[in-house]
């Protein structure tokens, strides 16, 4: 199962450090997108601080995910790549 919720950051988060912050652009300034990763018993397995897609780094056989993932785009990567 994957779940997702967009955090808006000040400007300031990007900070000056060479790693990846996780921050993306969007319409309303900076932006992260925390995903989480559970079991059948929704119990956390693991969370990604990203600022693009996950759904490109999903490998596995079966996904449930939230109607924010109910997209053709989504439906079509998923059809094309799980086997």
């Amino acid at each position: 199962m994957i779940d997702s919720t967009i955090v808006r950051e000040h400007a300031c988060a990007t900070g000056y450090g060479k790693k990846k912050e996780g921050l993306g652009r969007s319409k309303g300034g900076f932006t992260s997108k925390i995903h989480a990763l559970v079991d059948a018993l929704e119990n956390p397995l693991k969370f990604i601080i990203k600022e693009e897609d996950l759904m490109e780094d999903i490998k596995g056989t079966t996904v449930i995910a939230d109607k924010g993932y109910d997209s053709k785009i989504f439906r079509n990567h998923l059809d094309n790549n799980v086997k």
